[in-house]
């Protein structure tokens, strides 16, 4: 999960500051998700896809199975436009 949010994140363009800001959080928040300290919760799961959602992306677990079903295992399948 730490790697799909960096992935993300860069996708975006984002530094973690400005992920942390967009999504109410501390950087390190955003900087223990990465590194897979900690899990982000439910609400802020959602959080991230709708972040993902405004624009144009998608962001969650059942896209990164299908990544991996299709040969993008390790590419930032968060960039997949819709």
């Amino acid at each position: 999960m730490g790697e799909l949010i960096r992935s993300f994140r860069k996708c975006l363009g984002m530094t973690p500051e400005e992920l942390a800001r967009d999504l109410g959080i501390t950087v390190s928040t955003v900087k223990r998700w990465e590194n897979g300290h900690s899990l982000p919760s439910r609400m802020a799961r959602k959080s991230l896809a709708l972040l993902a959602d405004n624009r144009g992306m998608s962001f969650g677990e059942s896209e990164q199975r299908s990544a991996s079903a299709n040969g993008l295992e390790g590419r930032p399948f968060a960039a997949v436009l819709r």
